[in-house]
């Protein structure tokens, strides 16, 4: 079966991981928002699952992230288990992915991965939401405002204020 990339779709915030997590899509970019203690197997299964779900297996162009608590693959072996997962479930990784973090080791430690890896990943702190939409949209049909304002709903779902 080939692998299928980019749809429209419109899928408001929807609650994942028992409501520790909330997921949307607009149009090219997939939307990602935890809030996670500690990651164990069972929950990064339950969320690529309920990921792939919710998105008919089809990648996204673009993505935008936030991980409250844990990163979501911050372990060596968790991160083999999604390229398992992945490559099993015939799903490909997103090519540009935006990280919002406040973190400044963590978004100097992505550009440094982006590099060695020479994938398409960005981070950006929270004050820069605008700015990380207008980097993850660019050259896509997507309205950088659509996917802001769907950021902002899974935070409110969360319950978080940023």
């Amino acid at each position: 079966m080939p692998l299928q990339y980019g749809t429209k779709r419109k899928i408001p915030p929807t609650k994942v991981l028992a409501g520790r997590g909330v997921l949307a899509y607009v149009d090219d970019v997939a939307i990602m928002v935890t809030d996670v203690d500690k990651w164990t197997d069972a929950d990064v299964i339950q969320l690529l699952e309920e990921s792939a779900k919710l998105g008919n297996k089809i990648t996204a162009p673009a993505a935008v992230t936030h991980f409250f608590g844990e990163t979501l693959g911050g372990a060596a072996s968790q991160r083999k288990m999604i390229v398992e997962w992945m490559s099993t479930n015939n799903v490909e990784p997103t090519p540009r992915t935006t990280t919002m973090t406040d973190s400044a080791l963590m978004r100097a430690a992505l550009l440094a991965y982006s590099w060695l890896t020479k994938t398409e990943i960005k981070a950006f702190a929270s004050k820069d939401l605008t700015e990380a939409c207008n980097w993850a949209t660019r050259d896509l049909e997507t309205r950088s405002e659509d996917v802001k304002a769907a950021v902002e709903g899974c935070y409110r779902l969360l319950g978080k204020a940023v």
